[in-house]
This record gives structure tokens, C-alpha cells and sequence, in this order.
């Protein structure tokens, strides 16, 4: 009897110098939004710190991060049919008021309003025309449905309240920030290919939304951090053909 087993690309069974093909890039804008009455009016484009807090909670705090999307369809439409393990690398820089680990999930930001990333660091009113808690573009353009209609505020637009759960394209896999990885240690997430593809295709999509429905806060480093190696990064490794393995 001949038993046939088809190894697909999991964990620890490819590393990067066993792929066939794979794409690296820093985020190209992102953004710290605070929900807090105090700050939803302000900027958080420039903060080094991406800090996230309880969505549900009278003060909540999301990030939202984008790349080169047009150079990630195009790396999508290379390795069409081939396996892949995508990951998200943040580095955590704070965990606070959590005994248990803090979970981060990652969704697509669908908007017909596109965000400006600004330059401020939560310091006050933001300038007219960048990105903030309660407007994509502050005092010009609200966060808008892609169907139509405003959302009130950026929570409105990606979180569906009644169904618990993104409105868009919600990625399966998970990360946890512990105590102790505040000391820059690097939190990974699994992405699935279908939040890939919609990230690098969709006409709506405005990037990826980090946030956590934990009571703790969390932070992790930006694009604006240095040394680059502290910056959010994602990394895709591909292989062209699973390996296969007879055994008799």
C-alpha cells in the first residue's frame, strides 16, 4: 500500500532559504488612532508608538499600516497556485494592565474615503485634511462606507457592533504580546492569503487594521521607528510545489 503525503508550507518546515520566491516590505504609511474624546481629533501619523486598546472601550486605540500594494499583486499574481507563509513582524515596545497575553488580530480597512497619514503625534488638533479617530481626512472627508454613507467614527466603519466581529475581511490567524515582550521582542501573525489578496486588489481596501479586544495595551514600533529593523514588516515566502514524500 502506498501512502502519499503532500507537506504544505507550515511552520517551521520552510524557512526563507528554502523558498522558491519572497517578498519583504516595510509599511509604506501608517497611523495611530485614539478614540478617547481628549484625542479623536488629533493626528497620530507621525507617533512612533502604535499603541492598541480595548475596541469596545470608551477609549479605544487602533493602527492602521499599508504597503506597496500594487508591488504585492504583483507578487501575488507570480506565485498564483503556489503555497505561502505570509507574516506580519511587529515589535512590541510596551505591554501594560494584562496578567494574561494580549491578542492581535489584523482585518482589512475598507473605506471609500482614503486616510492621509499626517505627521503628528497625537499632539493636539490635527492639521485639516490628515487622518484621525473621527475623520480619514480631519475636517474634509468622513471614514465613508464603501456602499455609501459616513461612519462616525473609524470604529463605525471597520467593526460591525451587532455581529461582533470586522465588517470586511477578518485574517484567522492571531498574535499575543506577553509581559516581557516589551523589551523589542518581535510578535508574528499569520496571514491568510485571501486578506493578501483583497489588501492588494480591492479598490476599497486602505490597509490593515491592527486592534485588540483585550483590557490590556499594548504598543508596537512604526515605520517611522529607527533602527529600520524595529519597523512592522511583512514577509511572504512562497514555494512553487509542495514536497512530497513516498512511503511504502
Amino acid at each position: 500500500m502506498k501512502l502519499i503525503l503532500s507537506l504544505a508550507l507550515i511552520g517551521s518546515l520552510l524557512g526563507s532559504a528554502q523558498a522558491d520566491a519572497s517578498f519583504t516590505r516595510y509599511p509604506t504609511r501608517d497611523i495611530r488612532l485614539a478614540g478617547h474624546s481628549s484625542n479623536e481629533n488629533s493626528n497620530g501619523g507621525g507617533s512612533a508608538n502604535l499603541m492598541l486598546r480595548q475596541l469596545s472601550s470608551s477609549n479605544p486605540g487602533a493602527a492602521i499600516i499599508d504597503f506597496d500594494r500594487s508591488a504585492l499583486a504583483e507578487f501575488l499574481e507570480q506565485t498564483q497556485g503556489w503555497i505561502l507563509e505570509a507574516r506580519l513582524v511587529l515589535i512590541c515596545r510596551e505591554v501594560q494592565f494584562a496578567d494574561d497575553p494580549i491578542p492581535i488580530e489584523v482585518a482589512c480597512v475598507d473605506s471609500a474615503t482614503d486616510w492621509v497619514e499626517g505627521s503628528s503625534n497625537l499632539d493636539g488638533e490635527a492639521p485639516a485634511g490628515v487622518g484621525c479617530y473621527r475623520q480619514a481626512q480631519y475636517k474634509v472627508a468622513d471614514w465613508s462606507f464603501p456602499g455609501g454613507g459616513s461612519a462616525a467614527h473609524f470604529r463605525d466603519l471597520f467593526w460591525d457592533s451587532t455581529a461582533g466581529a470586522p465588517r470586511g475581511i477578518a485574517n484567522r490567524g492571531i498574535g499575543y504580546a506577553n509581559y516581557g515582550d516589551e523589551n523589542n521582542q518581535p510578535v508574528e501573525i499569520r496571514l491568510d492569503r485571501e486578506l493578501l489578496e483583497h489588501l492588494a486588489t480591492s479598490e476599497f481596501c486602505r490597509g490593515l487594521v491592527l486592534y485588540t479586544q483585550s483590557a490590556g495595551v499594548v504598543g508596537f514600533y512604526s515605520r517611522e521607528q529607527n533602527p529600520a529593523s524595529r519597523r512592522p514588516q511583512l514577509i511572504i515566502d512562497a514555494v512553487s510545489q509542495p514536497t512530497v514524500i513516498k512511503l511504502r
